[in-house]
């Protein structure tokens, strides 16, 4: 069946970690691509639906897609994807920065974080790699977009991801990726908030009305009108 849309139109950046250390955890059913096309998946595209964009960060941020309402061109960027270098969340964010000034006015606009670590370069002056990417989210969070920040593994922090999403409600730590699938639904019911209902079925026909009872005599009725 069609997915029913969320209550509002939602655009909805992916921002996916594609540095060396997701090596072993990008390619495969468990990997960060399927997740990602998981994601995608949950929601109905097209039109005043949800839309998505596409960036990946290793030690810089790559574009993969821009605003695109698609599911084959959407996964056709997440396939795009190659694990390899150093890992700057904040790059990952600022590209996202950048599409959200083109977001619709009327939508509801969300963030999706995966990474498997912290950030490791580009730091800002007199702050550490890891202060750099909750500064970089707080710009996000400053234009209205809602953060999530999920993870997986033994090198993310939890109280980073806590920092860098909106509340820490929307951040999630698991040991392993394939984890996180356990949350996409509820992901999706906290985004879409609560769906339209659906349309009413149509009435059925109205059954026609019971024929008259006959007066007790013949009646002869004449109407004079003016």
């Amino acid at each position: 069946p069609p997915k029913p849309p969320c209550a509002r139109p939602v655009d909805f950046s992916l921002v996916l970690d594609e540095s060396g250390s997701m090596q072993n955890h990008v390619e495969g059913a468990n990997g960060s691509k399927a997740f990602a096309g998981r994601v995608v998946s949950q929601y109905a595209l097209g039109g005043a639906n949800a839309r998505f964009s596409v960036v990946s960060f290793a030690a810089d941020a790559t574009m993969r897609v821009a605003w695109s309402s698609s599911e084959g061109e959407i996964i056709a960027g997440i396939d795009e994807m190659v694990a390899d270098g150093q890992t700057s969340i904040s790059d990952g964010f600022q590209a996202a920065g950048q599409l959200f000034a083109d977001s619709r006015p009327n939508a509801t606009k969300v963030l999706l974080l995966l990474s498997d670590g912290q950030q490791t370069v580009d730091a800002a002056p007199g702050k550490t790699p890891s202060e750099t990417s909750t500064d970089a989210a707080a710009l996000l969070k400053a234009n209205g977009v809602t953060v999530f920040a999920w993870g997986f593994g033994k090198e993310v922090n939890l109280t980073t991801l806590q920092q860098i999403a909106t509340d820490p409600s929307k951040a999630l730590l698991t040991p392993d990726l394939n984890e996180l699938n356990n949350y996409l639904a509820g992901l999706e019911a906290t985004i879409c908030n609560e769906s339209p209902p659906p349309s009413a079925p149509p009435l059925p026909p109205s059954a026609p009305p019971p024929p008259k009872p006959p007066c007790a005599r013949p009646v002869d009725f004449s109407l004079v009108l003016d």
